[in-house]
C-alpha cells in the first residue's frame, strides 16, 4: 500500500474530528437552530458572539472576529502553528503521517540537540548560583529571593572560560554543538564560555524551552551590563519575549499586556502578582514582538512601562509608533479617555506607565508593592496624552513667543493624528486653554500639520491627481467588495441548477484580489465534484489547511452568504448576472484612470501619447455601446 500524502492525512485528521465536540472542550456551546453558540474563548465577552456551524465543521465569533475550521480553533487555542497541531491530532487518533524528508529529519535532530544543550546548561548555571553565597546575597539585595530564584531558575556562570563546556564535554555535547547553541565564542582557534562572572537569566520560548541566557554583570566596572546569547537556530531576538511563557495565560486573562525594559522588572512583577508583564530580550521591540502579543490580547491593549531617562523614552516612542504601524490598517487606535471607559471601538489601546520618583518597575514593586502598581498601571495615560503631556510641561513662565511657537508646532502635529472631529474639537479646546491660547489658532495649525502630513503631499500644485488617486482606492475597495459579493454567492447554490449556473460563469473570470483568485480558482474545480455547499466548504478549509488568512476569509465569506441565502433560480441568477456587471464597470473605470495617469506621464513621446488617447477613446465609445 502507497504512502498517503501530507494533504491526505490532513483530510484525514480534520475528517475524524467533529468541530461540536472539539469546541465543546473550552466553551459551553448551546443548541441554536442549526448551530451551537457560546462565549467567545478568545475575547472577552458577556453575550455570546461565538458560533459553531455543524454542517460545515466551521467557526466564527461576531465580536472579535475570529472564524475558520477545527484545525484553526485548535492552533488558536491552544496557541500552536498547524504543523503542531497536525502531529498532535495524528497522534491521538492513530493517523500515521508521511516520513519527514532527510533534511527535515536533520534539522529536528540538531534542534533537539541544542534545546537539550540549553537545558542542561541552565542546570549547571543555577546549581552554581544556590553553592554561592555571595551571588545570593547580591540578588537578596536587589529584592531576589529565593522564589524567583526558583521561578525563574535563575543561575550563576562562573569565572571560568572553560567549566561550562568541559561539563557539557563530558554530558557528550560538541563544541560544535556549544558554539551553534551560543554558549561558546571563538577566539585565537580555542573555544570559550561565553558568560562568565554573571548572574544568569534563561531565557524561554513559549512551550517554556530553553532557548538563550542573558546575563548581568555582579562585578563593579563589569562590562557590558548585560550580555545576552546571540541568534541561532533556535533563538531569534525579534522573535522571542522574556517571560511571556508565564505571562500569556495571564495576558489572556487580563486581556492587557505590559512591556517592560528589563529582565528584573519582570521578574518582580511576576513575583510580586503582576503576571501579564513581559520585556524584550536587549533589543527594541519589532513587529514580530508585536504579533505574538496580539494572539493573546484580542482587544490589544498594551502598557509601554520603559524607563523615564532618554533611551527608555525613545524607546516608548518608538515601540509605540511600531504597535501602531501594525494595527492601525484595521482601524483606529484608541485616541480618547473618559473617565478611564472602554471603547470598543477601537483595535488597539497603548499606555504609557509613567516612572514614580524615578523608580522603575522593580524598585518600584519592590517599595510599594504590587497592588500600588497595578493602581499605577490604572492611570496610565493614552500613548497620545502621554506625548501631549510631555510637550506641555516645557512650558514655564520663562517660555519665550518663539519657544512657545515651537511648542505649539509639536502639539498640533500630535493632534493632526486624531481622525474623529468631536474628539479632535475636544482636544483643541482643553489644549488651547493649557497653552493660553485663542482656539482658532491651534485649529488652523492642525489643520495645516493634517494637510503636510496627508498621503499626497507632495502633490499640492495637482489636485486633480490627490482626487483621482484617492478615486483609484476606493475603486479597487468596491471592485473587491464586489468579488466577495460573486464567493457568498457559492455558498448560497442550494441547488445542482445554481451550482451549474454559477460554475458557467466562473469559468472565464479572473478575479482581481490574490486571496479571491484563489478561492475563486478552488471552487471552480471543486464545484462540480460536491452535492451540496456544506461538502463545499468542507472541501476548500481542506484546500487551504495550511492558510490562516484564506481559512479566515472563508469563515467570514461563508457567515455573510446569509444576505442571499432564501434567493428563488432566477434572482439567484440576476443576483451573479449583477455583480459581473458591477465588476465590468468598476474595472472599465479603473482602466479609464490608469490611461488618465499615464498620459501625464512628461517622458511619453507624442505617439505615445495619441496612442493612449485613442485607447481611451475606445474605452470611452464601448462604454456607450
Amino acid at each position: 500500500m502507497s504512502e498517503i500524502t501530507y494533504g491526505q492525512a490532513v483530510e484525514q485528521i480534520k475528517n475524524s474530528l467533529d468541530i461540536v465536540d472539539v469546541v465543546s472542550k473550552y466553551v459551553v456551546l448551546k443548541k441554536a437552530g442549526h448551530n451551537y453558540s457560546g462565549l467567545c474563548p478568545f475575547h472577552n465577552e458577556k453575550t455570546p458572539s461565538f458560533v459553531v456551524t455543524p454542517s460545515r465543521q466551521i467557526f466564527k465569533c461576531f465580536g472579535c472576529g475570529e472564524g475558520g475550521d477545527v484545525l484553526a480553533f485548535l492552533m488558536k487555542i491552544n496557541n500552536q502553528s498547524f504543523k503542531e497541531v497536525i502531529e498532535e491530532q495524528a497522534e491521538i487518533l492513530g493517523i500515521d503521517l508521511p516520513k519527514s524528508s532527510k533534511d527535515t529529519q536533520k534539522y529536528k535532530q540538531e534542534k533537539d540537540r541544542l534545546l537539550a544543550a540549553m537545558d542542561e546548561a541552565a542546570k549547571f548555571y543555577h546549581k552554581k548560583l544556590l553553592a554561592n553565597e555571595r551571588a545570593l546575597e547580591y540578588l537578596e539585595k536587589r529584592g531576589v529571593g529565593e522564589v524567583a530564584i526558583g521561578k525563574f531558575f535563575l543561575g550563576l556562570a562562573p569565572n571560568s572560560n572553560f567549566e561550562l563546556k568541559e561539563y557539557l564535554r563530558e554530558k557528550g555535547y560538541t563544541n560544535d554543538e556549544m558554539y551553534k547553541a551560543g554558549l561558546l565564542y571563538e577566539k585565537n582557534g580555542d573555544f570559550l564560555d561565553r558568560f562568565k562572572n554573571r548572574i544568569i537569566i534563561p531565557i524561554m520560548d513559549v512551550n517554556s524551552n530553553t532557548i538563550a541566557f542573558g546575563a548581568r554583570a555582579i562585578m563593579d566596572g563589569q562590562n557590558p551590563k548585560y550580555l545576552n546569547s546571540p541568534d541561532s537556530s533556535i533563538y531569534n531576538k525579534s522573535n522571542v519575549l522574556f517571560g511571556l511563557n508565564r505571562a500569556k495565560d495571564f495576558i489572556k486573562q487580563e486581556d492587557s499586556v505590559i512591556i517592560m525594559e528589563g529582565y528584573f522588572d519582570v521578574i518582580s512583577a511576576h513575583v510580586a502578582g503582576v503576571q501579564n508583564a513581559v520585556a524584550s530580550c536587549g533589543t527594541a521591540l519589532t513587529p514580530q514582538h508585536i504579533k505574538l502579543i496580539a494572539r493573546y490580547s484580542p482587544s490589544r491593549k498594551i502598557y509601554l512601562a520603559f524607563d523615564s531617562d532618554s533611551a527608555g523614552q525613545k524607546a516608548t516612542n518608538l515601540g509605540a509608533e511600531v504597535i501602531k504601524n501594525i494595527f492601525s490598517s484595521l482601524g483606529d487606535i484608541k485616541q480618547y479617555d473618559s473617565s478611564y471607559s472602554q471603547n470598543t471601538d477601537s483595535v488597539c489601546e497603548i499606555r504609557v506607565v509613567s516612572q514614580v520618583g524615578g523608580k522603575d518597575p522593580d524598585e518600584f514593586i519592590r517599595e510599594f508593592g504590587a497592588q500600588e502598581y497595578k493602581k499605577h498601571i490604572k492611570t496610565a495615560p493614552l500613548f497620545l496624552d502621554y506625548r501631549l503631556d510631555k510637550v506641555l510641561s516645557g512650558i514655564n513662565s520663562d517660555t519665550t513667543p518663539q519657544q512657545k511657537s515651537e511648542i505649539v508646532q509639536q502639539i498640533a502635529d500630535i493632534l493632526s493624528e486624531i481622525q474623529n472631529p468631536v474628539i479632535l474639537s475636544d482636544y483643541i479646546k482643553n489644549t488651547s486653554f493649557k497653552l493660553n491660547l485663542d482656539e482658532e489658532i491651534l485649529k488652523t495649525q492642525v489643520q495645516k500639520s493634517k494637510y503636510k502630513n496627508s498621503s499626497f503631499e507632495n502633490q499640492e500644485n495637482e489636485p486633480q491627481i490627490t482626487i483621482s488617486r484617492h478615486a483609484s482606492k476606493d475603486l479597487k475597495t468596491r471592485y473587491t467588495l464586489m468579488e466577495n459579493n460573486l464567493i457568498k454567492l457559492a455558498f448560497v447554490a442550494n441547488t445542482p441548477e445554481k451550482r451549474n449556473f454559477y460554475a458557467h460563469a466562473i469559468s472565464a473570470y479572473k478575479p482581481h484580489d490574490e486571496a479571491n483568485l484563489a478561492i475563486i480558482a478552488s471552487i471552480d474545480k471543486t464545484l462540480g465534484e460536491v452535492n451540496n455547499v456544506d461538502e463545499l466548504a468542507k472541501k476548500l478549509f481542506c484546500e487551504f489547511y495550511n492558510n490562516t488568512t484564506i481559512q479566515q476569509k472563508l469563515s467570514d465569506e461563508i457567515f455573510s452568504s446569509t444576505e442571499y441565502e432564501n434567493l428563488d433560480y432566477e434572482n439567484y441568477i440576476q443576483a451573479v448576472n449583477e455583480i459581473f456587471e458591477r465588476l465590468n464597470s468598476i474595472k472599465n473605470k479603473l482602466e479609464k484612470h490608469e490611461l488618465r495617469q499615464k498620459i501625464k506621464d512628461k517622458s511619453l513621446s507624442e505617439d505615445e501619447k495619441l496612442k493612449i488617447l485613442y485607447k481611451q477613446f475606445e474605452a470611452n465609445r464601448m462604454e456607450t455601446i
